[in-house]
Protein backbone atom coordinates (compact mmCIF):
# COMPACT_ATOMS: atom_id res chain seq x y z
CA UNK A 1 0.00 0.00 0.00
CA UNK A 2 2.54 2.65 0.94
CA UNK A 3 4.95 1.32 -2.17
CA UNK A 4 1.85 2.41 -4.28
CA UNK A 5 1.65 5.79 -1.87
CA UNK A 6 5.12 6.23 -2.96
CA UNK A 7 4.59 5.46 -6.91
CA UNK A 8 2.03 8.38 -6.89
CA UNK A 9 3.31 11.37 -5.27
CA UNK A 10 6.67 10.31 -7.63
CA UNK A 11 4.29 10.28 -10.85
CA UNK A 12 2.43 13.85 -9.63
CA UNK A 13 -0.65 11.73 -9.25
CA UNK A 14 -0.70 12.75 -5.86
CA UNK A 15 0.30 15.78 -3.58
CA UNK A 16 2.27 15.69 -0.60
CA UNK A 17 2.19 18.39 1.88
CA UNK A 18 5.79 18.49 2.30
CA UNK A 19 5.08 21.32 4.81
CA UNK A 20 3.15 19.55 7.32
CA UNK A 21 5.75 18.26 9.35
CA UNK A 22 9.53 19.95 9.95
CA UNK A 23 12.67 17.85 8.62
CA UNK A 24 13.60 17.85 12.05
CA UNK A 25 10.79 16.04 13.52
CA UNK A 26 10.65 13.66 10.72
CA UNK A 27 14.62 13.38 11.16
CA UNK A 28 13.35 12.04 15.24
CA UNK A 29 11.35 9.92 14.35
CA UNK A 30 13.34 8.54 12.09
CA UNK A 31 16.10 7.94 14.16
CA UNK A 32 13.63 6.72 17.12
CA UNK A 33 12.53 4.15 14.53
CA UNK A 34 15.69 3.09 13.41
CA UNK A 35 16.62 2.75 17.24
CA UNK A 36 14.35 0.97 18.26
CA UNK A 37 14.63 -1.88 15.33
CA UNK A 38 18.34 -2.06 16.56
CA UNK A 39 17.25 -3.16 19.93
CA UNK A 40 14.98 -5.56 18.70
CA UNK A 41 17.22 -7.39 16.86
CA UNK A 42 19.93 -7.70 19.45
CA UNK A 43 17.67 -8.07 21.96
CA UNK A 44 19.40 -6.14 24.74
CA UNK A 45 17.18 -5.14 27.78
CA UNK A 46 13.71 -5.26 25.30
CA UNK A 47 11.01 -6.73 27.13
CA UNK A 48 7.80 -7.78 25.30
CA UNK A 49 6.01 -5.02 26.49
CA UNK A 50 8.24 -2.65 25.03
CA UNK A 51 7.62 -3.28 21.69
CA UNK A 52 3.92 -2.67 21.99
CA UNK A 53 4.34 0.66 23.70
CA UNK A 54 6.40 1.85 20.50
CA UNK A 55 3.76 0.72 18.38
CA UNK A 56 1.54 2.80 20.50
CA UNK A 57 3.24 5.82 20.50
CA UNK A 58 3.99 5.61 16.77
CA UNK A 59 0.52 5.14 15.65
CA UNK A 60 -1.14 7.81 18.23
CA UNK A 61 1.25 10.04 16.85
CA UNK A 62 0.44 9.47 13.35
CA UNK A 63 -3.09 9.65 13.62
CA UNK A 64 -2.83 12.46 15.94
CA UNK A 65 -0.38 14.83 13.58
CA UNK A 66 -3.24 13.74 11.18
CA UNK A 67 -0.63 12.22 8.97
CA UNK A 68 -2.77 10.62 6.31
CA UNK A 69 -3.91 14.02 5.41
CA UNK A 70 -0.96 15.07 3.78
CA UNK A 71 -1.89 13.70 1.12
CA UNK A 72 -4.12 14.72 -1.45
CA UNK A 73 -5.41 13.53 -4.81
CA UNK A 74 -9.11 13.61 -6.97
CA UNK A 75 -8.90 9.97 -7.68
CA UNK A 76 -11.51 7.98 -5.68
CA UNK A 77 -9.23 4.90 -5.27
CA UNK A 78 -6.29 6.68 -3.39
CA UNK A 79 -8.73 8.72 -1.09
CA UNK A 80 -10.15 5.30 -0.08
CA UNK A 81 -6.80 3.64 0.44
CA UNK A 82 -6.07 6.22 2.45
CA UNK A 83 -9.43 6.24 4.67
CA UNK A 84 -8.72 2.50 4.73
CA UNK A 85 -4.81 2.91 5.81
CA UNK A 86 -6.32 5.48 8.85
CA UNK A 87 -9.14 3.06 9.68
CA UNK A 88 -6.35 -0.34 9.66
CA UNK A 89 -3.97 2.02 11.85
CA UNK A 90 -7.30 3.10 14.49
CA UNK A 91 -7.98 -0.72 15.17
CA UNK A 92 -4.72 -1.66 15.21
CA UNK A 93 -3.63 1.20 18.32
CA UNK A 94 -7.48 -0.19 20.36
CA UNK A 95 -5.24 -4.23 19.46
CA UNK A 96 -1.91 -2.75 20.82
CA UNK A 97 -3.33 -0.50 23.56
CA UNK A 98 -5.58 -4.23 24.23
CA UNK A 99 -2.51 -6.25 24.33
CA UNK A 100 -0.60 -3.67 26.75
CA UNK A 101 -3.17 -3.65 29.30
CA UNK A 102 -3.36 -7.28 29.18
CA UNK A 103 0.23 -7.07 29.55
CA UNK A 104 -0.18 -5.17 32.88
CA UNK A 105 -2.90 -7.02 34.53
CA UNK A 106 -0.58 -10.44 34.09
CA UNK A 107 2.30 -8.93 36.09
CA UNK A 108 -0.25 -8.19 38.42
CA UNK A 109 -0.78 -11.59 39.26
Amino acid sequence: MLTKLREHVQDGSVYLDKNHFRPEAVRFVREYIDEKIQEANSQEGLSMVEPLVVAEYIEASLLEKDTFKIFDSDAPELKSTLAELERETQEHLKEVKAKIQESKITRNI
